[in-house]
């Protein structure tokens, strides 16, 4: 399989990121910066499925995501929606929102963050940073010790030790934070 082959393949994933970005943030503001306006349990519905959709299609591009071409190769579709689900859960921290998202919507979105990582670790880049950013401020957003041990242990489940180890610095890193603001 070709970059172009791939990238082509996540075209209509990207297009329904790009819906969802215009509808929550109308003034298309730089979202590395600024949180959406509009967020609503619809839209964190609609990242999942896009984060579940899209690692599925990662999935069945596995070797040529870990040895050929880093995760950039689907066309920026991970790089952008790493980009949204930051922002979009820190906006539901800032409105303290959280409780309008179900426990079991954020779980399987933080399985999703985990289980990414794998490809993002195997060839590092500025996507790496945009997955520790999802990840940690999901964590960060929804904190819970269930929720961190529910995370070192999907991260175990993952088998590399990369990802363990990325997990577990993301981890240490929200703990500090929290801490610091007590």
């Amino acid at each position: 399989m070709e970059i172009e082959g791939v990238e082509h393949e996540f075209e209509p994933l990207r297009t329904e990121l790009r819906k969802l970005e215009r509808h929550c943030n109308p003034d298309n503001k730089n979202l590395h910066f600024y949180h959406p306006e509009t967020v609503d349990s619809a839209l964190f519905t609609s990242l999942l499925n896009l984060a579940r959709e899209g690692l599925k299609k990662v999935n069945e591009h596995r070797d040529f995501f870990l040895y050929k071409e880093a995760l950039y190769a689907d066309g920026q579709f991970w790089y952008g929606l790493f980009v949204l689900i930051n922002s979009t859960v820190m906006k539901f921290k800032v409105d303290s929102r959280q409780g309008e998202i179900p426990d079991q919507d954020i779980e399987t979105l933080l399985v999703i963050l985990v289980e990414i990582s794998e490809y993002t670790t195997a060839q590092p880049g500025d996507i790496l940073k945009r997955n520790y950013e999802a990840l940690g401020n999901t964590l960060y957003a929804f904190y819970s010790k269930e929720r961190v041990d529910f995370l070192l242990r999907k991260s175990r489940e993952v088998g590399d030790k990369t990802v363990q180890n990325f997990v577990s610095e993301i981890i240490t890193r929200v703990e500090e934070i929290l801490e610091s603001s007590t």
